[in-house]
């Protein structure tokens, strides 16, 4: 469970942004939310703002700093794979994320040049936050300091190995995990778990054969594509997946989907390839939201709206606001130009964004601003220019 994530000289982002995904309060009555560790958890989160403000960006950050503690140490490259806000070099990008794992609550922050980290460290909260690793940089020596304390409770002991040789652009937990670190080992499988169509390049599409090859090695995730899909008036019956009997001296495997349609009593198959984009939209979308509403993770989408009706993006929204649907809490975090979801959430739940006349991204939760009400129509309001974050097109 993602409970909050800041970001600062990253991209477009030069002042820190901080994104809430849980707060403190009474238990939320309204189904949005689910209580944990006394916190109120948005089982969605709407990011919203006119095009170039940076809504990217900052998902690009959040799955670049998940992927630094999990795969940095796999990256050869003497450079990490972001840029600074227009090249800044005065200053450090400094990233933060707090999130549950296994019950627990963490924070990991992480200071960095695009060449070498300068402090990382990872905290748990017990009464206060107490630091199970710290890393600092010393100029002086040109080495770095490891700090580790030592707990009570054996499941979270983190410890580095002796022969571990710890690269200027690699996590701690990435360079543990090559030594079979429990703990680091675990922690790499949570984050594994986040889905979505964001990595730290920006949205990348659902690969068509990598999806159909995952549906047809998880029958019962397919299964629940199908079903699901056959009640979105797409004129589809059922979807399966089929595997081509390829010559022994082809290595790759084929995966072909096809969807079934009724029409006067006949069945007939038809590849996706030729059903329509919002179709295919949805069958690679589901890859990632079933999954995740299986096992309760998070899941990242840049674009949800991309050549979906919006009545479909309400749907798919609902499936994370539903406890029918989502009994183990899953979280999306979604950037959307089809803006009827403003009206299904609250003003914790939606994040604005827009850039100022230095091209600066800003981003701030609805709840921050004043006089704002549950209540309210948001989307007339967001649409009249009321709380900012649109764009300002001048005359042609």
């Amino acid at each position: 469970m993602l409970i909050s994530f800041s970001v600062k000289n990253f991209a477009s982002i030069k002042e820190k942004i901080t994104l809430q995904f849980a707060h403190m309060g009474k238990e939320e009555q309204s189904g949005l939310y689910f209580r944990e560790h006394d916190l109120n958890f948005s089982k969605a989160v709407l990011i919203a703002g006119g095009n170039g403000s940076g809504k990217t960006n900052i998902l690009k950050a959040l799955r670049f700093l998940i992927g630094f503690i999990s795969f940095s140490f796999y990256n050869k490259q003497p450079q990490l794979p972001y840029q600074t806000y227009f090249d800044d070099k005065s200053q450090l990008t400094e990233l933060e994320i707090e999130f549950v794992f296994e019950k627990h609550r963490y924070r990991y922050i992480l200071h960095c040049s695009p060449t070498t980290v300068f402090y990382e460290a990872l905290f748990i909260k017990k009464s206060s936050f107490n630091f199970i690793f710290k890393r600092t940089w010393d100029p002086q020596t040109e080495a770095y300091t490891i700090s580790k304390k030592n707990h009570s409770d054996p499941v979270i002991q983190f410890t580095w190995p002796r022969e571990a040789k710890l690269r200027n652009n690699a996590s701690l937990i990435s360079t543990a995990v090559q030594f079979n670190q429990d703990f680091s080992v675990r922690l790499k499988a949570y984050f594994e778990k986040y889905q979505g169509n964001v990595d730290f390049l920006g949205k990348v599409d659902f690969d068509l054969a990598d999806v159909s090859k995952f549906y047809f090695e998880n029958k019962d995730i397919k299964e629940q594509m199908s079903q699901l899909l056959s009640q979105l008036d797409l004129g589809l019956s059922a979807i399966d997946v089929v595997k081509l009997n390829t010559p022994p001296t082809e290595k790759q495997e084929v995966y072909i989907p096809y969807g079934t349609h009724i029409v006067a009593g006949k069945s007939f198959n038809l590849g996706l390839a030729v059903e329509s984009g919002g179709t295919r939209k949805l069958y690679t979308l589901c890859s990632a939201i079933l999954p995740a509403l299986i096992q309760g993770s998070v899941v990242i989408i840049d674009e949800l709206d991309a050549e979906l009706h919006p009545m479909m993006v309400e749907k798919i929204v609902q499936l994370f606001l539903s406890e029918r649907s989502n009994p183990h809490h899953a979280q999306l975090i979604f950037i959307s130009h089809c803006l009827q979801p403003l009206n299904m959430l609250d003003k914790e739940q939606i994040v604005l964004v827009e850039k100022d006349e230095t091209l600066n991204t800003s981003a701030w939760h609805l709840s921050d601003t004043e006089d704002v009400r549950n209540d309210q129509n948001f989307l007339k309001k967001y649409l009249s220019g009321t709380y900012g974050a649109v764009p300002h097109i001048g005359l042609i």
